[in-house]
């Protein structure tokens, strides 16, 4: 039938663009290089999906075939499925965020898309052509990333690491790390005699290569390295003739070209290139940050070790067994940077080794006795899973680099499984085909709906609350209200957003208190959705206590605050935020023991040493604040704006005076410091001084004339 023929065209066709998703930046939706790639592979997989069941019903041929590649991966959409229902926050474990935009939710798309592989993807043909597209597309990213180097378009993340269409230089050279593979296995399974073909893949492999080295991502590079030392070993050891040549050659330059490097590590040349220096600072040392995160992980897993914490689950955990010693690190982890130990954390034990089976299926498909491979196949994607491997361990994956993983394993288990029997079965009726083809379209209709509106519809709507418009920032406050309503992805991002927002309109003083305060209440009654979802996270109900104590609630703000200190009692900025809410309510002795505690695992740690001399001057410890103040700054006087007000507060009108007329005197032409010293005398009761130094201020800058007169007036009635 010809319509079954336009049915496989439109899977192809579907298939074929996956790796031209790369290239597609969203920028009129939140987090625009990850959520407009996301939302392309679900509705295309979506549509591709529903016409391969279609397809599958009306020709069993096209209907997978049992293998154990089939069931491992199976048994992992499973046991993931059981770790997202068991998990601290089942609706972002099945949503994710935009940030990342994974979760179950993706799960489930890439098993459809995997099973269509497996289904359809039967010829070697087919599979050329999917991979030649894919690397058609790595040359386009490619020369995206050059113009990058050269300075045509800007880097998205840093000065120096390209990223291209990615936004993060990891994804992008996990990307081009895979291609650099796939080019040289075409090279040595397609290109032939045929000149043209032969120059296209080992042009694309150079440069693709190279691409990674540029984006300075170290575990991509010594992934591509020593994926390309195995490769070269297997062939050099396994193979023959020419290509045992070229595996010893390729061995040898990789490792002159290393020892080159190691020889000339300290030199300036290396120490003032951007890549090469971040190679030349390898280290055990230098990686402590991330075996301390690794630990943290590992404490994650003996708490919940059979089906662990869910996708999104890390951030609960790392709030829980912070070590203090990380208040230099991000201060938020949602990831342990390690794609086994990230899984061992969603996924537990199970979903864990259910991951690593499926590496391990590929490999025995690869070498088992009387397979399909040839040994420069083997060798090929040996270096190609060994180098993904290695990247994976020092971070984590995104939606291009599972599209390209997967293509990876349905292809050797296509190639693995040849001998198998195609799957029988009886075709649908024709009569049966007048409810089943309406119900498969009526239910993707449903499914891409559910799955995909509302979603897209808050990632636009957050960027339209954050962008200007004509009709001011009540149109803003209208997409933040319309974004709030939904409960799905995004949701959380949603109320981040919508606090931030609140914050900005009442710290700018924008719009009439009415608006303010409309405001102000849509983000706190959407902020407490979020926290009905997520009730532990510590950092959600630190931000939120925050914005309560701005807004003046303290009382509420100390009943989150304390929430977030006994989910998280060793993070730093979570005692930090409950500390300032003490001060702010004046209970000093509260605020004191807080920052103590602080001051204690990181004494720099956002002027701690400053708010802890502060609360013991304004808990009357004096001699606290002396040592402390003493030990940073030489005396207890130093030109510090909370040290001078903490004075004021506690009747030391002396200290406050001297430390501002210092601060004045060391810069006398300063009109801001004038001023600040003009509050201090009026604070201290001495408004003959106050009136004297806005004077002063008055003569060197006459554009303050009316200002500094409309005080002096209000000093003089006794108005301030």
């Amino acid at each position: 039938m010809d319509w079954l023929k336009t049915l496989r065209i439109g899977i192809y066709i579907g298939l074929f663009s996956m790796p031209f998703l790369a290239l597609i930046v969203a920028n009129g939706l939140y987090f625009p290089f990850i959520t407009g790639k996301n939302f392309a592979f679900r509705i295309i997989i979506e549509v591709v999906f529903a016409l391969w069941v279609i397809l599958a019903l009306y020709a069993p041929e096209y209907r997978p075939k049992k293998s154990l590649a089939l069931i491992l991966g199976g048994l992992f959409v499973v046991s993931i499925g059981i770790s997202t229902v068991l998990a601290e926050n089942p609706t972002k474990a099945f949503w994710s965020n935009f940030e990342r935009m994974e979760g179950y939710i993706t799960i489930l798309h890439l098993a459809m898309y995997a099973t269509v592989m497996l289904s359809v993807m039967k010829t070697e043909v087919l599979w050329r052509r999917f991979f030649n597209g894919s690397l058609i597309a790595s040359g386009i990213i490619a020369l995206y990333a050059v113009l990058q180097l050269w300075g045509v378009f800007n880097i998205s993340q840093s000065a120096v690491r390209l990223d291209a269409t990615f936004g993060n230089a990891t994804y992008f050279a996990v990307f081009m790390l895979i291609h650099s593979f796939i080019a040289l296995y075409a090279l040595a399974r397609w290109a032939g005699q045929n000149r043209w073909l032969q120059v296209g893949y080992a042009t694309l492999f150079v440069v693709n290569g190279l691409l990674v080295f540029y984006s300075s991502t170290r575990g991509s590079i010594l992934g591509l390295i020593g994926g390309l030392v195995l490769a070269g070993l297997i062939a050099a050891i396994m193979g023959g003739g020419k290509f045992r040549v070229a595996g010893i050659a390729l061995v040898g330059f990789i490792l002159v070209l290393t020892g080159i490097f190691y020889s000339v590590r300290d030199t300036d040349i290396v120490r003032t290139h951007p890549v090469l220096e971040r190679l030349a600072s390898i280290s055990i040392d230098a990686g402590r940050t991330r075996f301390t995160i690794w630990g943290m992980a590992y404490q994650g897993f003996l708490e919940r070790p059979v089906f662990g914490w869910g996708q999104e689950g890390f951030n609960h955990l790392f709030s829980k067994y912070y070590v203090p010693k990380l208040y230099t690190q991000e201060p938020w982890f949602d990831r342990a940077h390690n794609v086994i130990l990230d899984w061992l954390v969603a996924g537990g034990l199970v979903g864990m080794v259910l991951y690593i089976s499926l590496y391990l299926v590929m490999l025995y498909y690869l070498w088992r006795p009387g397979g399909q491979f040839e040994t420069s196949e083997r060798a090929i994607l040996t270096g190609l899973i060994a180098g993904y491997g290695f990247h994976n361990i020092f971070v984590f994956d995104n939606l291009m680099s599972y599209v390209l993983f997967l293509a990876l394993f349905t292809y050797i288990t296509v190639r693995a499984t040849r001998d198998v029997p195609e799957p029988q079965g009886t075709p649908l009726p024709e009569a049966s085909a007048q409810i089943a083809v309406p119900t498969v379209i009526g239910i993707t209709a449903l499914v891409m709906y559910f799955f995909n509106y509302a979603g897209y519809a808050s990632a636009s709507d957050i960027i339209q609350g954050l962008t200007p418009h004509p009709e001011g920032v009540v149109k803003n406050a209208e997409y933040f209200e319309r974004a709030a309503k939904r409960t799905g992805l995004g949701y959380q991002e949603v109320g981040e957003q919508y606090l931030q927002f609140a914050l900005q309109m009442r710290g700018r003083n924008i719009g009439d208190q009415e608006f303010q305060q409309r405001v102000a209440n849509g983000a706190k009654t959407t902020m407490e959705g979020v926290l009905s979802q997520s009730p532990n996270d510590a950092r959600l109900l630190v931000f939120f206590g925050s914005f309560l104590r701005q807004y003046g609630d303290a009382g509420l703000s100390r009943t989150y605050l304390d929430r977030a200190v006994a989910v998280s009692p060793q993070k730093q900025s979570v005692i930090l935020e409950r500390g300032l809410l003490s001060l702010t309510e004046g209970k000093y002795d509260l605020a004191l023991q807080d920052f103590k505690s602080v001051y204690e695992t990181a004494p720099e740690f956002q002027r701690t040493h400053i708010l802890y001399a502060a609360s013991a001057i304004l808990a009357k410890n004096q001699p606290l604040a002396t040592e402390v103040l003493t030990r940073h700054f030489g005396n207890d006087e130093p030109d510090d704006a909370t040290i001078i007000q903490a004075y004021v507060m506690s009747k030391q009108s002396a200290k406050a005076v001297r430390i501002a007329e210092g601060r004045a005197a060391a810069d006398p032409t300063n009109v801001e410091k004038l001023k600040f010293l003009s509050g201090v005398y009026l604070q201290t009761g001495d408004r003959a001084g106050a009136i004297r130094t806005l004077e002063r201020a008055i003569e060197l800058d006459p554009k303050f004339k009316a200002e500094g007169e409309s005080y002096i007036s209000q000093i003089r009635e006794n108005k301030i």
